[in-house]
């Protein structure tokens, strides 16, 4: 006769070492997260500097080396090209350079760019922001230090000349130079092509596209420990709350309609600010900083008559 086999139900010993493999788990997972969290915030932020590759040489533009210093308490050590127009200059322009770029964004077209503002009767500054390009500095700050580095190439400029500044900026540079701008009187007009409104509400809902991971969890945690990691606070750099001290000097705002990195509705809420004085064109079927290569007519044009009547 065959006995009943025995069911036993798990012993307390096998329901322990389960919790003891979920939690393992859990913890792992945790280092995991935290760590390319970590990663991401120092990657945004220790960018290595992008070489230069091309020179005023390349192009037939006389230019001169010039070094000074940013604005900011550091007082980063900056390089940049000095062009002058071949007639007496009717102002200067300086331009400002986006995130991880150098001073002569060739993305964006600043070569050519440089040379049409040139043959029209400016002088052209061209620089590079900390921690890029030939540059000093070691953090990339998205824009908070950044503004004080187009302070320091405003102060440059006016110790040296009479004639007014304006200021032109494409993506990051865009927002750094109206922050600049907000500080300072001496800026007469200021020319952003494809800025963000505010860099803490623009990471908060922007920050995948930067880092391809998951807004959740890693957009509140990079938020979180960009400031701990770095020193840098996203909310001190803020456009949108900047445009009240800039007006009523004048601000053309360029943004394209198929901006996938910053969407154009950032543009849009600032224009909509002091619509008396500040202007939008969103050049249709161009992606970020694509207005110039996408529109390159238009886009002079209304680059020159801005600067004609803000000069």
């Amino acid at each position: 006769m065959y006995g009943h086999i025995p069911v036993h139900a798990p012993t307390k010993k096998r329901k322990s070492r389960k919790i003891q493999y979920l939690i393992l788990f859990v913890l792992l997972l945790l280092i995991v997260t935290v760590a390319l969290t970590v990663y991401t915030g120092l990657s945004m932020t220790r960018t290595e500097p992008r070489e230069l590759s091309l020179n005023p040489d390349m192009y037939m533009m006389d230019y001169e080396n010039v070094t000074f210093q940013s604005m900011h308490e550091d007082e980063v050590i900056l390089q940049g090209w000095l062009m002058e127009p071949e007639a007496d200059p009717e102002a200067t322009v300086i331009m400002s350079h986006g995130y991880r770029g150098n001073r002569h964004e060739s993305g964006a077209g600043f070569f050519a760019l440089a040379q049409f503002l040139l043959n029209d009767g400016y002088r052209v500054l061209m620089y590079d922001f900390r921690n890029s390009g030939e540059s000093d500095g070691t953090l990339t700050s998205i824009g908070v230090m950044e503004r004080y580095d187009v302070l320091g190439a405003v102060s440059f400029i006016e110790d040296r000349y009479n004639e007014p500044i304006m200021l032109y900026g494409v993506s990051m540079g865009a927002s750094a130079s109206l922050s600049a701008a907000a500080l300072t009187d001496a800026v007469s007009a200021v020319i952003a092509d494809s800025p963000f409104s505010d860099l803490e509400s623009y990471l908060e809902a922007n920050l995948p596209v930067w880092t391809n991971l998951p807004s959740f969890p890693f957009t509140p945690l990079t938020m979180g420990l960009i400031p701990r990691l770095t020193g840098i606070t996203p909310s001190e750099l803020s456009p949108v709350n900047d445009l009240d001290a800039i007006y009523p000097r004048s601000v053309l705002f360029i943004h394209g309609d198929e901006d996938e990195y910053i969407p154009h509705s950032e543009s849009i809420e600032m224009a909509s600010q002091h619509e008396d004085a500040f202007e939008i064109w969103i050049p249709e079927g161009a992606d970020h900083v694509q207005g110039f290569y996408k529109h390159p007519e238009a886009y002079m044009t209304l680059v020159k008559d801005f600067l004609a009547e803000n000069r």
